[in-house]
């Protein structure tokens, strides 16, 4: 990603607008809630043009009024784990546990 400001775009089509980059933080200065970085919006997101699956927000917080927070790609071993919780959950579903 070159510097400046960039977009990021979430799965329900939720654009954030005029974002910046320092490290691995995105910085913006609008207020963003801890709900909108959700799992499931995060399903896919596109970053400044580049497509992303599976990422988690592992942090969000305030800072000088701008919201920071940093974005990452779930690892093969979080989306494995996933997985099985899912099959678990299906299982259940069929037993008539849940």
């Amino acid at each position: 990603m070159e510097k400046g400001t960039f977009t990021i775009t979430l799965a329900d089509g939720t654009q954030l607008l005029n974002l910046k980059e320092n490290g691995n933080c995105i910085i913006s200065k609008d207020q963003i809630d801890a709900d909108l970085l959700d799992d499931e919006n995060l399903l896919e997101v596109d970053i400044g043009g580049v497509q992303h699956e599976n990422m988690t927000c592992t942090n969000l917080w305030e800072e000088n009024s701008e919201t920071w927070f940093i974005l990452r790609d779930k690892t093969e071993a979080e989306l494995k784990e996933l997985e099985i919780d899912a099959k678990i959950d299906f299982l259940m579903a069929m037993q008539g546990v849940l």
